[in-house]
Formats: C-alpha cells, sequence, structure tokens
C-alpha cells in the first residue's frame, strides 16, 4: 500500500515540487520499464503453459469422444434432438 502511495504521488505532484526532477523520473521510468520487461515475460510464460493445457483438453478429451461413434447393433445410434424441456 505504502508503494502504490508513493506512486500515486510521483503523478499528482505538480511539476516544480521537489522529488520530481529530471533524474528521479528518468530513474523510475527506467525500473517501471523493467518491470515490464519482467511482467511480458511471465505473461508469455503463462500463456505457452495455458496453450498447452488446452491442447491436452482438446487431445483428451474432446477428440477421442468424437472420433468414435456409438455404434448399437453396427448402426449408429440416433442423434438427440435438443427441445424445449
Amino acid at each position: 500500500m505504502e508503494e502504490l502511495l508513493r506512486d500515486h504521488a510521483v503523478f499528482v505532484e505538480p511539476l516544480g515540487s521537489e522529488g520530481s526532477d529530471t533524474m528521479s523520473l528518468k530513474s523510475r521510468v527506467s525500473e517501471l520499464e523493467s518491470e515490464m520487461e519482467i511482467l511480458r515475460e511471465q505473461l508469455s510464460k503463462a500463456k505457452g503453459v495455458n496453450d498447452s493445457m488446452w491442447d491436452i483438453v482438446v487431445q483428451r478429451l474432446i477428440k477421442p469422444s468424437n472420433s468414435e461413434p456409438n455404434e448399437k447393433d453396427g448402426e449408429e445410434e440416433p442423434k438427440k434432438k435438443r427441445g424445449r424441456t
């Protein structure tokens, strides 16, 4: 919470006040850019995990059930109609 208040103060302080000089602003920008890079890397890893999990679900759960028709005495089972209940 303290960090959030400090960050907020950087944006709401007038430009002429102390603490918002050029060097501190450049330093803060640099910190934020490095944090953004870390977050992008984490997002990329999370997306990779999500994509892998999705592929596994599709391959293991959906494809096998769709590729094997339900046969009863050599004939396919009729599809059920979706109607009002």
